[in-house]
């Protein structure tokens, strides 16, 4: 299985505008899409898919942070835009 990265990487060459981001800093992304574990200043993992016009056309967080999101039906849902 190629890891988020991974995949992103190789999306790339296929999308003409992706967008990626990191939370390091100041947590902001994780506060403001209800993502971030304060206890443990992490981001659960989650999968989002915004179209050009800036509408959600996919989320997922999943339960339990050792858990996979769907990447299959993220994908699909990201192709069906591109």
């Amino acid at each position: 299985m190629l890891l988020p990265v991974t995949l992103v990487g190789s999306l790339t060459s296929q999308i003409d505008d992706l967008a990626g981001g990191s939370d390091y800093r100041d947590r902001r992304f994780g506060r403001d899409w209800g993502i971030l574990i304060e206890e443990h200043e992490l981001l659960a993992r989650a999968v989002f898919v915004i179209d050009r016009a800036g509408v959600l056309r996919y989320s997922e967080m999943v339960p339990e942070i050792t858990s996979e999101p769907d990447y299959a039906s993220a994908l699909a849902v990201l192709f069906d835009l591109v």
